[in-house]
């Protein structure tokens, strides 16, 4: 198992800390001056995935498969197009519900 990059470390550590001061300051406050509080915060999920989809926690190393699970993927990969395209798919009702 490979070390956790601290850039990664750093980034899970801010996103907690906001988490929990944005939800300390919406308990202290009461009235409309939470609703507009939470709308300048932002909200955890999309500051993880701001950071996920800028590269700022990636790491410098680059993570290649080994050659078995490659040949894996591959396999995988080549085998979905084994099947034919239905010309549609069946919406099956479940039974009991």
């Amino acid at each position: 198992m490979k070390p956790v990059s601290p850039t990664i470390v750093r980034a899970t550590l801010l996103l907690a800390l906001s988490t929990l001061s944005s939800q300390a300051l919406a308990e202290r406050e009461t009235g409309s001056d939470i609703g507009a509080k939470q709308e300048k915060v932002e909200s955890p999920v999309k500051a993880w995935l701001e950071i996920q989809s800028s590269g700022e926690a990636a790491s410098p190393q680059p993570q290649p498969l080994s050659g078995p699970a490659m040949d894996r993927v591959q396999e995988r990969y080549l085998k979905n197009f084994s099947h034919p395209v239905p010309p549609y798919f069946e919406h099956v009702q479940p039974v009991g519900n």
